[in-house]
């Protein structure tokens, strides 16, 4: 308030004091509740284009876009998310890959638990968050792990030569099903 006169001026004298943009920022910081109301209006009035300003403002700011939602959804903070990460070292806190960039949560108390990369975050999420079922799962894998550990691995190779099957037994070399890849061509 201290940029403009304290007497009285008249309006016409006002605007060729103060550019439109200033005046405008007055008028708004003055009138918030007929700012809000006028917003509220113009959003009624146009839905698409709304939505097309709110679209191109999530693709001009991915980030603060993904902060934001993270502070509605769960209430976690720039502050707190940052000093997680920090204590996470950067890294997943179930599998340790690093750049996790998903919020876990209780699905039950909405609460924030730590930060997960996408697989672990959808891997808790397809257990419904039942502790018996991830152990139940993981028993499951460990009994087939070790009844597969002197079977042979068939993995499928997809190249030039068309599709090809590589078969791997413990210890053995690989054996390869198809046609035999190329020798590079070079001066020799």
């Amino acid at each position: 308030m201290s940029s403009f006169p304290t007497r009285r001026i008249s309006y016409r004298r006002f605007l060729l004091c103060v550019t439109s943009k200033e005046y405008q920022r007055l008028w708004c910081s003055r009138n918030p509740e007929k700012v809000r109301e006028y917003q509220k209006q113009y959003r009624l009035r146009h839905p698409d284009k709304y939505r097309e300003i709110r679209a191109e403002w999530r693709r001009q700011n991915p980030e603060r876009y993904r902060a934001y939602k993270r502070y509605w959804r769960y209430g976690v903070s720039k502050d707190l998310y940052e000093e997680t990460l920090r204590a996470q070292v950067g890294l997943c806190a179930i599998c340790y890959t690093a750049n996790p960039r998903h919020t876990d949560h209780n699905h039950f108390t909405n609460t924030f638990r730590a930060i997960l990369c996408e697989n672990c975050n959808r891997g808790l999420g397809m257990f419904a968050d039942q502790p018996g079922l991830l152990r139940k799962a993981a028993a499951y894998l460990e009994s087939h792990a070790a009844k597969t550990s002197s079977m042979p691995v068939v993995s499928v190779v997809r190249g030039r030569q068309g599709i090809r099957t590589r078969r791997n037994s413990a210890g053995s070399e690989s054996a390869n099903n198809g046609p035999k890849p190329r020798k590079p061509r070079g001066r020799g």
